[in-house]
């Protein structure tokens, strides 16, 4: 068979944020179907740099978000109130015994802790998180074939600070929906 990486651009930057929410949304799809039909191979080159993709998409909505608050962008009430569109639940404060919980339920069953009540977490705080989180502590579930991704992040002095769970599609969604209003 012919080497197929060049379908999914594997290890390269994207061109766009519009092809990098596109890039990660494609990719979501993908696992789930490899997921769901035992592929780990489709699993492996749908996850493939996904890191990349995120650090694109969050970097390009904060630092507009940032370039408004400091007056190099004009205000923009629309942008505003697609960062604060629900993207996902979260559990704050945690232990660490909260986050490594992430990782002991086995790949493919991550879910917010028990016994821990859950929030609403805006785009914006969700952006952030992903922004600070822990790549070791991370896990997945796929929930009515969607794809739900479960990250830790941690506060600046290292100690836990949640636990952040979202649909990566519905993700991609309120990303590209804000990137639309500026």
């Amino acid at each position: 068979m012919p080497n197929i990486e060049f379908l999914i651009a594997a290890g390269s930057p994207p061109t766009s944020f519009t092809d990098a929410v596109a890039s990660v949304h494609d990719r979501s799809v993908l696992l789930v179907d490899g997921w769901t039909n035992g592929r780990l191979d489709q699993i492996n080159r749908a996850s493939r740099d996904v890191s990349k993709l995120f650090d694109h998409i969050v970097g390009a909505l904060m630092r507009a978000r940032d370039d408004i608050k400091n007056g190099l962008r004009p205000q923009n009430q629309n942008f505003s109130a697609a960062l604060r569109a629900p993207a996902g639940q979260i559990v704050t404060p945690v232990t660490s015994t909260h986050q490594a919980g992430v990782l002991q339920s086995g790949h493919g069953n991550g879910t917010l802790p028990a016994g821990v009540a859950a929030a609403p977490v805006a785009l914006e705080q969700t952006l952030n998180k992903i922004k600070h989180q822990n790549e070791a502590q991370a896990n997945f579930r796929i929930d009515r074939g969607r794809h739900m991704l479960i990250i830790c992040a941690n506060k600046q002095n290292g100690s836990p600070d949640c636990v952040l769970e979202f649909d990566v599609q519905e993700f991609c969604r309120l990303c590209q929906a804000a990137w639309d209003t500026l």
